[in-house]
């Protein structure tokens, strides 16, 4: 992985694409978790005015809260702990996984 290059990416275009950045097995895991979470149509918990001011129609989710294990091995990411570091500087600070769920969205393979 080379940070400077995609810190430059990052600056250039305020976000990054990293294919293959997480192994098959882990993305496949944690898809299943969030199907098994959210199901097909899950159900909708904003409220219009949340709607109104977030300008987003999803559904957030924090898994750590409820103890979800399996997203911990994305917190605990080396190569992204590196490259948060990088894009971030020193400073940051680690929190809990956030998944969210767009109602006018697919759920895509990773």
């Amino acid at each position: 992985m080379n940070t400077t290059q995609l810190l430059k990416e990052f600056q250039r275009d305020g976000y990054l694409v990293l294919d293959n950045f997480f192994d098959t097995e882990l993305m496949q895991r944690l898809h299943a978790r969030i199907l098994e979470h959210f199901g097909d149509d899950p159900a909708f918990l904003h409220t219009d005015e949340f709607l109104e001011k977030a300008k987003t129609d999803v559904i957030p989710w924090f898994p750590q809260d409820e103890s979800r294990g399996d997203f911990d091995r994305v917190d605990d990411h080396d190569k992204l702990r590196e490259l948060t570091r990088a894009l971030l500087g020193d400073g940051w600070q680690r929190l809990n996984c956030m998944v969210m769920f767009s109602k006018q969205g697919t759920v895509g393979q990773a």
